[in-house]
């Protein structure tokens, strides 16, 4: 291999680093250049003391493949300096890398790049932020897209997308493939997105998420399950909404166990109702819809039936009133079996279904509230204590020993 003197040394040092930031800002995904491209390009020359003093002027940065699963893109960031100079000390070019521009060497030069104060987020990337970074929006950023049915927009358990159809002009068209929730620092709900999903927004919708930017980064946080999500991980928490359903599963395992009939008609727990999640809007309609939905979900969807099962409601014609009135056989058979449980359990029921009719008997205004988001978390975690009381007291049944409910693990669940 031909070593180097100092002029040809100095030719093939500035040579390879233009060739290096070139094509991190041409392509799409700012990639880095491979060690497999710099061979095939320099076969005959040992470039090894090339690549390290780069390095060492802060003129490159390097991510192997023992650095990264996917060393081509910045997806999480480098190691330190001291540490790539050290695998291309020990390695040379036997491992699989590649090499970027350094920071330093970004703000030195980005201007030269076309677009980049019309492309923010694109212009972050080629200054070297990662591509897994997430950035932070103020809640509104999603208003639009959530009521315009031009965009295919979906949002279940703290995450969502959102894909633009073709009816959206191209110059405002893109695709978020997935973004989160997290909290600013006065706790405020707001958007979660990757950098990578905002780098190829066409200009116009670049500029206007960039002014929705939350203003203190730094100070914002994200769910740690988003942050799975991203890595590849899938192992995480349930979210309150699903727990609720995996509790109403429990007792129906049990009632149909000990009495053969089901206390709920209908189970979701495999097919979650469109809107039993985080609010989207923090407004006084979105939210009392939401009670709504919460309302059918538990209350409406009590089997009267059950309470035949269990000799409160007798089968004959006068007795069809009294079965019609869920609620009150609750009350009267909790009365019987455990009446401590009746403020948690049938008040917390009675309160939802009450909480649901109020907007029929008066008038009221919409607003805009977050602390609608607040209300929601107390609404939730108080009909699941009523739902799980339910549950526990139907196990202490002689008859429930034998049965293995499907989910216990229904009380592990996030809320935020």
């Amino acid at each position: 291999m031909r070593l180097l003197n100092m002029d040809n040394k100095e030719k093939i040092k500035e040579k390879l680093l233009r060739w290096t930031f070139d094509f991190f800002c041409k392509t799409r995904k700012c990639n880095g250049v491979s060690s497999d491209s710099i061979r095939y390009n320099y076969p005959d020359v040992d470039i090894q003391e090339v690549i390290i003093e780069l390095l060492e002027e802060d003129n490159i940065s390097l991510i192997a493949a023992e650095h990264d699963i996917n060393p081509s893109i910045i997806r999480v960031g480098f190691v330190s300096k001291e540490q790539q100079i050290e695998y291309v000390k020990k390695n040379g070019f036997g491992g699989d890398f590649c090499i970027y521009p350094s920071k330093t060497y970004h703000r030195q030069h980005y201007a030269e790049v076309d677009l980049v104060s019309r492309l923010p987020f694109k212009k972050m990337l080629i200054l070297g932020t990662p591509h897994n970074k997430i950035l932070y929006f103020e809640w509104g950023a999603l208003f639009k897209y959530y009521s315009d049915p031009r965009y295919d927009f979906e949002f279940s358990d703290y995450t969502g997308h959102i894909f633009s159809s073709e009816q959206i002009n191209e110059e405002r068209r893109f695709t978020i493939r997935t973004f989160g929730v997290g909290k600013n620092k006065d706790g405020e709900h707001i958007v979660a997105v990757p950098l990578s999903e905002l780098i190829n927004m066409p200009s116009v919708c670049q500029l206007e998420w960039y002014g929705m930017l939350e203003p203190e980064q730094e100070n914002c946080a994200v769910l740690n399950d988003y942050e799975n999500v991203l890595n590849g991980c899938w192992r995480f928490e349930d979210t309150i909404y699903r727990s609720i359903l995996k509790e109403m599963a429990n007792i129906n395992k049990l009632t149909n166990a000990i009495w053969n009939c089901p206390f709920f008609r209908k189970e979701y727990v495999n097919n979650k109702p469109v809107g039993f999640d985080l609010l989207f809007l923090p407004t006084k309609n979105v939210y009392l819809d939401f009670v709504s939905l919460c309302e059918k979900i538990i209350v409406h969807n009590i089997n009267k039936d059950f309470f035949v099962s269990v000799g409160i409601v007798q089968e004959d014609e006068k007795e069809k009133e009294k079965k019609d009135k869920t609620l009150l056989c609750l009350k009267e058979w909790l009365t019987i079996v455990a009446p401590n449980t009746i403020n948690i359990v049938h008040s917390t029921f009675n309160n939802l279904r009450k909480r649901r009719q109020e907007p029929a008997h008066e008038i009221y205004y919409n607003e805009y509230d977050m602390n609608f988001f607040i209300e929601q978390n107390i609404l939730l975690e108080k009909n699941f204590k009523a739902l799980n009381t339910l549950r526990r007291l139907i196990q202490s049944h002689p008859d429930a020993k034998a049965v293995i409910i499907p989910y216990i693990d229904s009380e592990q669940y996030l809320i935020i």
